[in-house]
C-alpha cells in the first residue's frame, strides 16, 4: 500500500516492496513514469553500484540467511536474488535519468554501528534462528504477515533490533535531506521497514 506525505514541500510516495518477489519487478518499473522527479530505494551506496555492474542472478551470492528466507518467500510465488524490486528500481531511475537516491547507510557508516551495537551472543543467536527456521512453521498465511514474521524472527536479538532502528533513523534523515531537492519523488522501501519508517517521518 502506498502512502503519500508531505515532506519539506515534496510529495513523497512511500512504497513498501518485497525482497525477492520476481513479481515486483513490474510493478515498480510500472510506477516510474515520466511524471517522476527522483527515486529513493532502501539500499547503500554501494548495493546500488553493485547492482548496477551486475550480471544478473548468477553473479549474486546470497548469504546462507537470504537463500532459507528465499526458500520459504517461494510459496507466495517465483523469487530471485539479488531482489528484483531493488533491480527494477536502480535500472529504471539510471533509464529514465533521474536522480537515485540511497537510503540506507553507506558501507563505513553500517561497520561501524555493526561493530558498535552487534555483540557475539547476537550473531550466535542469528545463526541458530537462521538454522531453525528450516523447520520452523510460520503461522502467516499472508504475503505481508509472512514478511513481517521472519523479521521479528530473524532480527530478533537486541544488537540487530538496535542497529535496524539506527538504520530507519537514518533513511528518516536522508528522505528529508532529499525531499528538499525535488517536488515529488517515489521512495521504494522494504516492507518489514515500511510502517516504522513512515513513523519517522
Amino acid at each position: 500500500m502506498m502512502n503519500r506525505i508531505e515532506l519539506e514541500g515534496c510529495a513523497v510516495d512511500v512504497i513498501p516492496v518485497v525482497r525477492g518477489l520476481v513479481s515486483e519487478a513490474d510493478r515498480v518499473e510500472r510506477m516510474v513514469t515520466e511524471s517522476t522527479r527522483a527515486v529513493a530505494v532502501s539500499l547503500s551506496r554501494e548495493e546500488i553500484e553493485g547492482i548496477r555492474s551486475s550480471t544478473g542472478p548468477m553473479g549474486y551470492d546470497p548469504s546462507p540467511t537470504e537463500e532459507i528466507y528465499a526458500r520459504l518467500l517461494a510459496r507466495f510465488g517465483e523469487v530471485q536474488l539479488p531482489p528484483p524490486c531493488h533491480v527494477a528500481a536502480v535500472r529504471a531511475a539510471d533509464n529514465a535519468g533521474l536522480p537515485l537516491v540511497p537510503l540506507d547507510m553507506n558501507e563505513d557508516l553500517f561497520s561501524e554501528r555493526y561493530t558498535e551495537l552487534v555483540r557475539v551472543r547476537d550473531l550466535v543467536s542469528e545463526s541458530l534462528r537462521a538454522r531453525r527456521a528450516k523447520h520452523r512453521t510460520f503461522i502467516a498465511d499472508s504475503l505481508v504477515d509472512f514478511v513481517m514474521e521472519w523479521d521479528d524472527w530473524i532480527n530478533a536479538s537486541a544488537g540487530f533490533r538496535r542497529l535496524e532502528e539506527e538504520r530507519l533513523v537514518h533513511m528518516a534523515q536522508v528522505l528529508h535531506n532529499s525531499a528538499r531537492h525535488h517536488s515529488s519523488m517515489l521512495a521504494f522501501v522494504d516492507l518489514e521497514l515500511h510502517q516504522r519508517l513512515l513513523g519517522l517521518l
